[in-house]
Formats: C-alpha cells, sequence, structure tokens
C-alpha cells in the first residue's frame, strides 16, 4: 500500500469518526432523547458540514480563489517592500504562480463522506 492510499485512507477513517461523533452529540446537546429521529438529524448535519467543506474544496480545486490568494500575496509584498519594483517581484503573474501553486487537496472524500452520511441519515429518519 503506497502513501497516497494510506493518506486516503486516514482520511476516510478520520471522517467517519467525525461523523460518528457529531451523530452522537447531537441529541445531548440539543437537548433531546437518543431515538432514529435525532441520530438521523445529527447524522445529516455531519452530511451537510462535510458538503459545504467538499463543495469549497472543489471549487478551490477548480482555480476559483486563485486570482484571491495572489492579489493578498503580491498586495501584502508591495506593503512590506519599501522600493518594490514589479520586474523584481516573487509574484511575477498570476500564470506563473498559479503554475508554481497548484491547489491539490482532496474533495472527493469528504463528498463521498457526505453522500453517505446523507443517505445513511434518509434510511433512518
Amino acid at each position: 500500500m503506497n502513501s497516497r492510499s494510506r493518506k486516503t485512507l486516514r482520511l476516510a477513517a478520520m471522517l467517519a469518526a467525525v461523523s460518528t461523533a457529531v451523530m452522537l452529540l447531537y441529541p445531548p446537546l440539543t437537548g433531546l432523547a437518543y431515538s432514529r429521529r435525532t441520530l438521523a438529524d445529527g447524522l445529516s448535519v455531519a452530511g451537510i458540514l462535510l458538503l459545504v467543506v467538499g463543495l469549497f474544496r472543489l471549487v478551490n480545486r477548480m482555480g476559483q480563489f486563485d486570482s484571491i490568494r495572489y492579489g493578498f500575496k503580491k498586495y501584502i509584498e508591495v506593503i512590506r517592500t519599501k522600493d518594490y519594483v514589479h520586474s523584481k517581484s516573487k509574484y511575477p503573474s498570476l500564470a506563473d504562480y498559479k503554475a508554481q501553486h497548484p491547489y491539490q487537496k482532496p474533495c472527493l472524500p469528504f463528498l463521498a463522506a457526505a453522500a453517505a452520511d446523507l443517505v445513511i441519515a434518509l434510511l433512518l429518519a
């Protein structure tokens, strides 16, 4: 088993543990008794949170926030450099920045865990 598949397996186990923890902690935190309905509600809350994180990572992976990250870093560089010269910049262009700093965080495990949580919650309800 290579390093990448170990990381993916570890991430899947962590997501399952988080979903289970949210499902089990939801009824006491809301003041409700344990029942199939409250466990389904807790699991759907976990699923929606994982869905939001997964969709955010997907949008980020598609490059929608690259210009914002680049602009913020460039702005900080201009502020910190006393005699700023564009030709001597660490960040010469947005295209070069995107090529040097691709967003590689996985989004599929989050989306798969969210789908599993929501399907199980639907079956429990």
